[in-house]
C-alpha cells in the first residue's frame, strides 16, 4: 500500500504543476493566444501537458472559470481577470 497521504498529493501535485507551467510563462503564453474554444489545448500543447492539468492550473491562477449551462461546459477566460 501506499503511505502517500490525499494532503502530500495534493501538495505533489501543486508543486509539478506550478515546475510545468509556472504562472508568469502561462501569463505570457496566454497574451499572445486568440480567446478561442481551443486555447487550453493549445496551452497544454506548448508545456507539454494534459489539456485538465492545464484547465486546472488555469483555474487556481484565477485565470479562467467554467460554464455549464448553455455553454456545455467550455471554459472562458474570466473578463476580470486577463493574460
Amino acid at each position: 500500500g501506499s503511505t502517500t497521504t490525499s494532503r502530500e498529493e495534493k501538495e505533489a501535485n501543486l508543486f509539478a504543476a506550478a515546475l510545468l507551467m509556472p504562472a508568469p510563462w502561462l501569463h505570457a503564453a496566454g497574451k499572445e493566444l486568440d480567446d478561442d474554444d481551443s486555447f487550453i489545448e493549445t496551452l497544454a500543447n506548448r508545456f507539454d501537458v494534459s489539456d485538465q492539468a492545464c484547465f486546472i492550473r488555469l483555474q487556481q491562477l484565477n485565470i479562467i472559470e467554467s460554464y455549464i449551462a448553455q455553454d456545455y461546459g467550455k471554459p472562458r477566460r474570466q473578463q476580470a481577470m486577463a493574460f
